[in-house]
């Protein structure tokens, strides 16, 4: 009697170990599968901005996809000299390759904290032209690859 109750017992365990490793099996696919899908597809892209050949001193650079099937918007704060470094999953992550319009928002120091605080009632100066923030009239255009890049993103106030 003791042996048919040890390979019922038995069974039960393999079932149980064999749903376990199932599970587990599962779960690290759909962990890989997470990460490669969000990162591994990037590439880094950082640069400066200039407004009639001096830097920017503040603001933001966007990447706006032109085909919404091929890449991610993503942006980058704009810091000292001008600089910026682009995210789109995470903090300064990079840019997935596809055709993309650039815009870029920038104001002038001590006119409001940011562009996008309509919240505080606070009314911002821009200290480039308009057209630079609307991607159908910025005229800024960037295809990025396979490989990282570090760009000038050159304004002008003549269109």
């Amino acid at each position: 009697m003791s042996r048919g109750c040890d390979t019922v017992s038995m069974t039960f365990h393999s079932e149980s170990n064999r749903k376990c490793r199932q599970a587990t099996a599962v779960l690290l696919f759909c962990l890989a599968a997470a990460s490669c899908s969000r990162g591994s597809n990037v590439v880094p892209v950082s640069g400066i901005v200039t407004f009639e050949g001096e830097p920017l001193v503040n603001g933001f650079v966007m990447f706006n996809v032109v085909a919404q099937d091929q890449g991610r918007p993503c942006r980058g704060r704009i810091g000292p000299g001008g600089r910026f470094t682009l995210s789109t999953f995470q903090p300064n992550d990079g840019v997935m390759p596809a055709d993309y319009t650039i815009t870029v928002r920038s104001w002038v120091p001590g006119s409001g904290p940011t562009p996008y605080d309509e919240r505080a009632g606070v009314m911002v100066t821009s200290s480039i032209p308009e057209r630079y923030m609307d991607s159908t009239t910025s005229g800024l255009k960037q295809t990025v690859g396979d490989s990282a890049l570090d760009i000038t993103v050159e304004l002008t106030e003549e269109e």
